[in-house]
């Protein structure tokens, strides 16, 4: 990654490619001709109450972290143009805090970092080169697959792909394991004592009415539903194979809890045997309340 990040007051260098101030504020005391500045992106900067809130205190550092990158996550068009200028060459960011390790450049540096190494250098165009036909959305019963749903489709629509909805159901301890709440309108798994279920149709059918909510809350009567059973990993890979899926989208947290929950070793698993690319979609525990939101990932190598 082509980005370095350098005090604003220093001595320009060749070196420093394009030079871009990502502070609000512009430098007291430096004119432009000293500062050799090529782009001001204040918009990219913390906003006025985070930078406030903050004040260069070193105390609430790993705060600042977690709340800057959210900004940045949802401030996605001035994170694009800065790769815009990235993909030209070299990119020195700028800042005026006397503070060398504690200031926004690190964190966009970082968020920069981890991003376009998630991403492998693509993009959605390069997926819409691809043609990509097919995008399935692997989902289970945790509140969180509304956003696996709604970002997988997102996603179908974007490729103009056909979105296929894939809910795997498994024996009924794992089901009475989850911390249910109801989700997109369906409310039948959370007054259903499955543990007390004495067959698999029954099962079934509660996982097919809640493929069936979710197919109606994100509004499109194109949207194919599939149910299977067995292990999750086992499923999602065969289901993508046998219907010549070009991507799978899947969620993912830090739980440890539930060995078999899609949204955790599922994807891990997933990932290590697939042959398809994924676009994994970090999300936040009810439980972690100091966790942020992920950022969507492509991962589009395909293993041979």
């Amino acid at each position: 990654m082509k980005i370095k990040i350098k005090r604003v007051y220093d001595k320009p260098a060749k070196e420093d490619g394009k030079r871009i101030l990502v502070d609000r504020l512009w430098p007291r005391g430096l004119t432009k001709e000293k500062a050799k500045v090529d782009v001001w992106l204040k918009e990219i900067a913390p906003t006025t109450e985070l930078r406030k809130w903050f004040n260069h205190d070193p105390e609430k550092w790993n705060e600042f972290i977690k709340k800057y990158k959210q900004e940045l996550y949802e401030n996605n068009e001035q994170v694009a143009i800065l790769k815009e200028y990235m993909k030209q060459g070299m990119v020195t960011l700028v800042y005026g805090a006397r503070d060398e390790v504690h200031h926004e450049a690190l964190v966009i540096k970082e968020y920069l970092a981890a991003n376009r190494g998630n991403l492998r250098k693509r993009n959605l165009d390069k997926l819409k080169f691809c043609k990509m036909k097919k995008v399935l959305i692997a989902l289970d019963y945790n509140p969180d697959a509304q956003k696996i749903a709604e970002a997988g489709y997102a996603l179908s629509r974007a490729l103009g792909a056909h979105a296929i909805l894939l809910h795997v159901t498994s024996d009924a301890t794992y089901y009475s394991s989850l911390n249910y709440s109801a989700i997109m309108g369906f409310d039948g798994f959370s007054n259903l004592d499955v543990v007390q279920t004495n067959t698999v149709e029954e099962l079934k059918s509660v996982a097919q009415n809640y493929l069936d909510k979710t197919k109606q809350h994100l509004g499109d009567e194109t949207i194919e539903t599939v149910l299977k059973e067995g292990e999750f990993d086992e499923c999602i890979l065969q289901t993508a194979k046998e219907m010549g899926v070009d991507i799978i989208v899947l969620g993912t947290h830090s739980r440890k809890g539930l060995s078999k929950i899609l949204m955790g070793s599922v994807a891990e698993q997933v990932l290590h045997h697939t042959t398809i690319p994924l676009f994994i979609i970090p999300v936040k525990l009810a439980e972690e309340k100091d966790v942020q939101p992920g950022i969507p990932v492509f991962i589009l190598e395909n293993k041979n």
